[in-house]
Parts: C-alpha cells; sequence; structure tokens
C-alpha cells in the first residue's frame, strides 16, 4: 500500500472510535494496513489467520471491532471462508474485502460471492483505504 501521499489525499480522522480488524497471512501487508489506517485516526487490530480472527469474536473473547478487512486474494488463505463465518456470527459487520492483480479465471467464479462485498484491489492507497472505511460506518 502506497502511503506515501497520505496527508494530502483525504483528511484525518481526528477523534475515530472505529476499531479496524485486519486479516492477512502477510506479516508486511497487516503492518503496511494497520499503519495507514492507524495514520487517521483509527485503531486497528490485525490477526495472521482466519482463525485467530474468529477466535477473538468468541463468546469467551468477543472482541469487537466495526469493519473487518480481510485478504480475498485467494481462497488458499481462506479469506472468503472467513467472510461467510463472519458473517454468520456477526451478521451486520462491515466487510472489505482486498484482492491482488492475480485475480484469474479461477477466482472470477466467485464473483458473484464478493458482489456482497466491498472489494477493493492492490495496490491501492491508504486514503483509498479510509474511504471505504468510511463508506461503510455511515
Amino acid at each position: 500500500m502506497d502511503t506515501s501521499n497520505l496527508m494530502n489525499s483525504a483528511t484525518p480522522v481526528t477523534d475515530a472510535p472505529a476499531v479496524i480488524a485486519i486479516v492477512d497471512a502477510d506479516k508486511h501487508q497487516r503492518q503496511s494496513l494497520s499503519r495507514g489506517v492507524s495514520l487517521y485516526g483509527y485503531r486497528c487490530i490485525s490477526f495472521a489467520t482466519r482463525g485467530d480472527a474468529l477466535g477473538a469474536v468468541s463468546a469467551e473473547n468477543h472482541t469487537v471491532f466495526d469493519v473487518l478487512i480481510v485478504d480475498i486474494s485467494s481462497d488458499f488463505n481462506g479469506g472468503l471462508t472467513l467472510v461467510r463465518q463472519m458473517r454468520k456470527c456477526r451478521p451486520g459487520l462491515p466487510i472489505i474485502g482486498i484482492r491482488g492483480l492475480e485475480w484469474n479465471d479461477r477466482m472470477r467464479c466467485l464473483e458473484a460471492e464478493t458482489s456482497k462485498l466491498t472489494v477493493i484491489q492492490r495496490p491501492f492507497t491508504a486514503a483509498a483505504l479510509v474511504a471505504e472505511i468510511e463508506k461503510l460506518l455511515k
């Protein structure tokens, strides 16, 4: 994610109580997304696996977050599976799916399912991601 032009692209949130959960198997992607979103005043929590994210919202832990951002580039990492599971346990939760450039024919079969999601394609700026978050929080 390009954060170089961050402050010129959108107005930072000054007092944002929203918590954004980020699920991505790639540690560097999680850090980059968290850093970019945090610069706009949001609090971020991140998870490496769908199991970690689901465990956080379980009855025992009940971690609360306002928006879920999940890598759906391939379902090898379980991104779309996580979306389905979160919709069952948190039906109204706003979700942003992030997809990569490798959106191939195999993944196109999932277009119908992803059409129900807010989807943003890499590469994108922090400002573009935050704009999508703000739309979902309204």
